[in-house]
């Protein structure tokens, strides 16, 4: 459900917390077919990569293009006991499983479970609800009722940008008692 040609843009908006110079390690959470990693890769981020996802042909597809990185199989009960620097979720919760509210739930689930991989941040994007058109089958969701939900569940301290595209947005939750925003340079 993602326009091609953009996807740079949404990682800029997904990693621009993390330091490129910092040795860290990142946990891809829906990793899909590992883009992410090339991305990190390109741009010279010093990072571990771990990607972790629900299809099978997926993680044996980028764990064979990416052998110095680690995949994983998503467990069926949901259980994450991964013990990472940044968590990445990128259009992971885009497709609505269920009725809207159950869908909802399940994110706000996973979210915690996410939440407590972490020991410095993270991030995830979702579709706004502010927009013209809403393809059946997506999960839109109001960038406050996400705020609202990160603040009062995981931490007061995030940052949310609006400014990539105009139909999506980034939450990045933080843990650590800094928020470092290096300049960070892309090629």
């Amino acid at each position: 459900m993602w326009p091609r040609g953009r996807q740079n843009l949404r990682f800029r908006s997904l990693t621009n917390h993390i330091d490129v110079g910092a040795p860290c390690t990142v946990l891809d959470y829906g990793c899909g077919l590992a883009h992410l990693r090339e991305f990190l890769l390109t741009n010279r981020f010093q990072a571990s990569y771990i990607g972790v996802d629900i299809v099978p042909e997926f993680v044996a597809s980028s764990a064979k293009r990416h052998p110095e990185s680690t995949f994983f199989l998503a467990s069926e009960d949901g259980s994450l006991e991964f013990n990472v620097d940044h968590v990445v979720a990128s259009g992971t919760f885009n497709i609505i499983e269920g009725d809207y509210d159950n869908h909802w739930r399940a994110v706000r689930g996973a979210l915690l479970k996410l939440f407590d991989c972490c020991s410095e941040s993270l991030a995830v994007n979702f579709m706004t609800d502010q927009v013209d058109f809403q393809q059946d089958g997506a999960f839109h969701i109001a960038p406050a009722v996400v705020v609202n939900f990160i603040g009062s569940s995981l931490s007061r301290r995030f940052s949310l940008d609006q400014t990539y595209m105009p139909y999506e947005y980034t939450v990045v939750a933080y843990k650590n008692a800094r928020i470092l925003r290096p300049d960070n340079v892309f090629e």
